[in-house]
């Protein structure tokens, strides 16, 4: 019995009844009927046409993963922009603590030691420095004098083999650049290279000094002239810096 049920089929059923009705009695025999469907089956015998279930076969391996897809749209429209909230409430004023006492006085520092006045002459090894300028004019004079007052007055003159002027992008035997002078020396920088139109080197005057003796030039203890024969060089000129340094 098993064994038919296994084999039951939809055309097995339907070829079993047309051959009962093919051999049945005078009125069946008459009438042939074909079964189109399964509603034309008794449900009770429909229960009975079906096989059992098979087994459930295994599971199959799981395949590869697929390639990432293209990445997406960006999201929708930025929303607009919302109504501006009220202000909130102004923030307390912080209350200012109470001044603190004054502190209590403190001793008295020891008396300096007394400053130098306008007649204490340059500390020796010590610097000054200045400028100097000069312009010739024209119709230029046979002479030209320009004065030059140190600010602090040297302890000992400096001697015309002492003093070096220096052109600029120049370099003395002892004078090497701005702003410095050896022990001794007075050191005049000028602004502009020796070329038409510059006055060039001056001699060093010392008007303290009297004659025009070895004495009457280089510099004096306050100060000291810079002279120049300017002829033919209408309108020349000429500026710079100067730096002493005493002995």
């Amino acid at each position: 019995m098993s064994f038919a049920r296994r084999h039951l089929t939809f055309a097995n059923v339907a070829a079993a009844i047309a051959l009962l009705l093919a051999t049945g009695g005078g009125a069946l025999a008459a009438t042939h009927y074909l079964i189109t469907s399964t509603n034309q089956i008794s449900p009770r015998v429909l229960s009975q046409l079906h096989g059992r279930r098979g087994p459930v076969g295994k599971t199959g391996k799981t395949g590869r993963r697929g390639k990432e897809g293209p990445r997406g749209k960006p999201g929708g429209p930025r929303g607009r922009r919302g109504p501006e909230g009220p202000a909130g409430p102004p923030g307390l004023v912080g209350v200012q603590g109470i001044q603190g006492l004054t502190g209590g006085k403190g001793p008295r520092g020891e008396p300096g030691a007394p400053g130098a006045s306008a007649y204490s002459p340059l500390p020796p090894g010590q610097s000054e420095s200045g400028v100097y300028a000069i312009n010739a004019g024209s119709p230029a004079p046979e002479k030209l004098y320009e004065p030059v007052t140190l600010p602090v007055l040297l302890g000992a003159r400096v001697p015309a083999e002492n003093v070096e002027y220096v052109p600029l992008k120049g370099k003395g035997p002892h004078c090497e650049a701005q702003g410095t002078a050896p022990r001794g020396y007075l050191c005049i920088y000028s602004d502009f290279p020796i070329e038409p139109g510059v006055l060039g080197e001056p001699i060093v005057v010392n008007p303290e000094a009297a004659g025009s003796g070895p004495e009457g030039k280089g510099s004096g203890l306050h100060g000291f002239v810079l002279e120049w024969t300017p002829k033919p060089l209408d309108g020349a000129y000429d500026y710079g810096t100067y730096t002493v340094t005493e002995k």
